[in-house]
């Protein structure tokens, strides 16, 4: 039996259209959007927290607060997943800092960091993922040593940028610039890939 494998280049268009419903109070695209993002929503959501059921509430959290804030998606100044990632993101981080725990285990190398999507993730979805994940690290090989450890402290271990100054040892304005410009680097690199496939 052959999987279908998700076509990247269609994926971004489909779910622009999914968000452009539920900001038209369509909560059945709400669900359409869940079951095609969710693995890489509570993949993320795990790394930062460290628990299935925090992680769970923290992606249920990012969901809802997509709904919310689908009128106000610009398409224009990102990826649909980017955003959701963003926003389970920041729903994992608060989860965290509610039990007290923002400072976490550093020593997880990066690859494993990067994210994984949940293990009851449909075929073509794990399929998907594992090509963006792949994307992914290939532009992080790409970023010169301080850029690469900033972001992945800021993005892959939940810290803010306080707590990644003082983990690196550096002023808050060179680790600022450090993750800003990586990020820019790596949206430009992933960019290139996307078109060459």
């Amino acid at each position: 039996m052959t999987i279908p494998q998700r076509s990247v280049s269609t994926e971004p268009s489909h779910l622009k259209s999914l968000v452009a419903r539920m900001a038209a109070g369509d909560e059945a695209a709400l669900a359409t959007l869940f079951d095609a993002t969710h693995a890489l929503v509570f993949g993320l959501a795990v790394q930062i927290v460290r628990d299935a059921g925090a992680a769970e509430e923290a992606a249920l959290d990012a969901y809802a607060q997509a709904f919310r804030d689908a009128k106000r998606f610009d398409p224009a100044r990102g990826a649909v997943m980017a955003w959701l990632l963003n926003l389970a993101r920041s729903r994992a981080i608060d989860r965290l800092r509610q039990a007290g725990g923002a400072v976490r285990r550093r020593e997880q190398p990066l690859d494993q960091a990067a994210g994984r999507a949940a293990l009851d993730a449909p075929p073509s979805e794990a399929a998907w993922a594992s090509e963006r994940r792949e994307r992914i690290l290939r532009a992080l090989g790409g970023l010169p040593p301080e850029q690469r450890e900033a972001v992945h402290c800021a993005f892959f271990l939940g810290m803010s940028h306080t707590e990644v100054a003082a983990y690196l040892n550096a002023p808050l304005g060179t680790v600022k610039t450090r993750i800003r410009t990586g990020l820019d680097r790596l949206r430009q690199h992933v960019d290139m890939l996307e078109v060459s496939t």
